[in-house]
């Protein structure tokens, strides 16, 4: 599609017309919007295409390509992506072997910093040996280097690393945490959960202004995808940072927060409360931590892995769980609580029971991955009122990782289907940089459920298989619905949000792969085009 038009404020008047416009709210696409103040405010069918427009409107003609409104990632890590711009990346790593070829490869560069950073290796896939300190040693020799596992729950270091951080082999373990050792009782070079901090707060920071070019750079990048807004999992620290990005006017996406619970007493203290802040950037509430992950096996369980007498590794106790969701909830405060395991799922949900009872509030509670839940629990999330963030795109990468450690379980993996059978609401994420942020990619794996979106795969458990039009929902509607914002965003009507995205095909009508080879053509925020 092709315009001259850019619109770069939202005090403009738009008029996008002659579209195929999805508003999620009617039962036919529509043929034009007409958008003033960053808001929807007409838009009707040709019939009815208005024959004057109001002084200083620009005329967008859409050509009739697919118009939906934009997408929310519900479950970000954006500081901690745009981060990891620049770092070594193991992702394609299929082997020890090919890890090593990757920062054998990466040296040279990488040796300018001070630390050598990196992410995304995933040990359950290397069948040739396992990560350990020694292999870094041989390549690095005494800098220290950090890499993050794929699921963000491990960490590979070197000896050079465990010195810099004072872990021995007399060091104690943090609670919620794990040092990896040897048989014969040597340190191995794996951190596990909150182990991972004895290393991260010797590791030295860049400076802001690096990180709010990184940033810059990937909310662009999300612009692109037709991303306009997101909600990050992520500290005061890089509220700070987000805060001043906006002041500058360098914060184009939106921004839902949730502080981790070990930094949200100063919420409180503050008299903070959910939806505290601007249209750009809000407290959305407080993410709190249950267990770990399934790739690193410290996502707890009620029995043992397959194989294994280990059950996960749980953050904290039942008890304790209760009492902090409460807290603040009872301070108005929201709750995301990370729950994977089976375990993990009915610890979470008994303290959003006990929190309901205790206020009688009802709040905006939500579960974080929900990945393993038993059959008996799904009514729970609906009763008491819990929705669930989930994150599609994690199926193309768990297949055969959950298939090793859980074995007949899989079948209550992922229970999309069950969800919204029992009229649970769903908000899609990717929990990026864990997995990719394609909201494409995402409703493909909610649709089709494949290993590594691969068409010529079999669909794993296809009976929790979702719509297109379910897909979207939880790709717009959910995530709006997630932070109290249904009013006034998520489906395009009049009064509501002017954000959308302009497709370059129509896909309600194609086959599911459609899905990985559509592309946006235009992005709109509050009326103004920030894409292309």
């Amino acid at each position: 599609m092709k315009t001259k038009v850019l619109m770069n404020s939202s005090l403009t008047a738009g008029f996008f017309f002659n579209g195929n416009i999805h508003t999620l709210s009617h039962s036919a696409p529509i043929d034009w919007l007409l958008t003033f103040g960053g808001l929807i405010v007409a838009l009707g069918s040709k019939e009815n295409r208005p024959t004057q427009l109001p002084f200083h409107t620009q005329a967008i003609n859409l050509n009739r390509k697919t118009v939906f409104p934009a997408f929310t990632d519900a479950h970000t890590h954006l500081v901690a992506t745009a981060r990891q711009l620049g770092q070594v990346r193991l992702d394609e790593a299929a082997s020890l072997a090919q890890a090593v070829q990757i920062l054998e490869r990466s040296k040279v560069q990488a040796q300018k910093k001070s630390w050598i950073r990196g992410g995304g290796f995933n040990k359950n896939l290397w069948l040739d040996g396992q990560p350990n300190a020694a292999i870094l040693d041989q390549i690095f020799g005494d800098q220290p280097v950090a890499i993050e596992s794929k699921d963000f729950h491990a960490l590979w270091v070197n000896s050079a690393a465990l010195k810099r951080a004072g872990i021995d082999t007399r060091t104690l373990e943090p609670a919620g945490g794990k040092i990896g050792r040897n048989a014969d009782g040597t340190l191995n070079g794996l951190l596990y959960e909150r182990a991972l901090s004895l290393v991260y707060k010797v590791i030295p920071k860049d400076s802001d202004e690096v990180t709010m070019q990184e940033v810059e750079a990937l909310q662009d990048s999300m612009l692109a995808k037709g991303i306009t807004c997101v909600h990050s999992m992520e500290g005061i620290e890089e509220f700070k940072l987000l805060q001043k990005m906006e002041q500058e006017n360098r914060l184009k996406i939106s921004v839902r927060l949730y502080v981790p619970e070990s930094e949200a007493d100063a919420l409180v203290r503050a008299g903070v409360q959910s939806g505290f802040g601007s249209d750009v950037l809000k407290i959305a509430g407080v993410k709190f931590f249950t267990d770990g992950a399934l790739g690193s096996q410290t996502a707890f369980m009620i029995k043992p892995y397959e194989h294994s007498a280990q059950v996960g590794v749980p953050h904290m106790t039942g008890e304790t769980l209760k009492q902090r969701v409460a807290f603040f909830n009872a301070h108005g405060l929201n709750v995301a609580v990370h729950a994977i395991g089976d375990a993990a799922v009915i610890m979470a949900l008994d303290a959003f029971e006990f929190a309901r009872r205790q206020s009688g509030k009802k709040m905006l509670n939500r579960m974080e991955h929900a990945q393993l839940v038993p059959v008996n629990q799904i009514k729970r999330f609906a009763d008491l009122d819990v929705l669930a963030s989930v994150q599609p795109v994690h199926i193309a990468d768990d297949v055969y990782t959950a298939e090793t450690y859980w074995g007949e379980r899989c079948a209550r993996a992922y229970p999309f289907k069950d969800f919204q059978e029992a009229h649970v609401p769903m908000a899609f994420g990717s929990d990026t940089p864990v997995a990719d942020y394609d909201p494409f990619k995402g409703m493909y794996a909610a649709l089709e459920r494949k290993y590594h979106s691969d068409p010529a795969e079999q669909s794993w458990h296809p009976e929790q298989k979702l719509s297109m039009q379910q897909a979207l929902w939880a790709y717009t509607s959910g995530p709006a619905l997630a932070v109290g914002e249904k009013t006034y965003s998520g489906s395009l009507e009049k009064g509501k949000r002017a954000d959308f995205v302009v497709l370059n095909q129509e896909i309600n009508n194609l086959p599911a792969e459609a899905l990985l080879q559509t592309k946006v053509e235009m992005t709109v925020k509050h009326g103004c085009v920030l894409y292309p």
